[in-house]
């Protein structure tokens, strides 16, 4: 007997948010392609969803979902395309137009996310002069290494 597990319930895709989402999605081929047999959407949807919810590596997806390779090609490709942008938008928009969404108990924690050197907002390409630059080294040299060695000193 086979049992689902908390993340199968949370990832599963209930019928009327499959009808919610269905005109959003791009069409399904109406003639058999060549290769592997075509997976529907809710299928696809349901893995992504699995991937998602439980951080397990795309190739973890378990065999009832398809192929994980299927899955995570076709949530790249309408990733890249803003199918999942859309998808994402419409289902907030329905959450919050019935109340669903506590916009006042929202965060953002942006500690993960990593700024590059060139959106720190230093003027770019300004030439440094070489007397400054000497003194910057000079009072690198001359700096004491340690705040220990100078209250080692100082006690002496």
């Amino acid at each position: 007997m086979v049992h689902k597990s908390d993340s199968d319930e949370l990832s599963a895709l209930r019928a009327e948010n499959a009808r919610i989402i269905k005109p959003l999605l791009p069409p399904e081929p109406a003639t058999p392609r060549a290769g592997r047999p075509w997976a529907e959407h809710r299928k696809i949807i349901n893995g992504m969803f699995w991937v998602l919810c439980s951080g397990a590596p795309w190739r973890d997806l378990p065999e009832r979902y398809g192929s994980w390779k299927t899955v995570y090609n076709r949530f790249n490709r309408w990733s890249k395309s803003g199918v999942i942008n859309i998808i994402f938008n419409r289902l907030l928009s329905l959450l919050d137009a019935n109340g669903f969404i506590d916009w006042s108990a929202t965060a953002l924690d942006g500690s993960n996310i990593r700024a590059l050197k060139c959106a720190a907002g230093a003027q770019k390409n300004i030439p440094i002069s070489t007397e400054i630059m000497g003194r910057v080294a000079l009072a690198a040299v001359l700096a004491p290494k340690s705040i220990w060695q100078q209250t080692e000193v100082a006690s002496r």
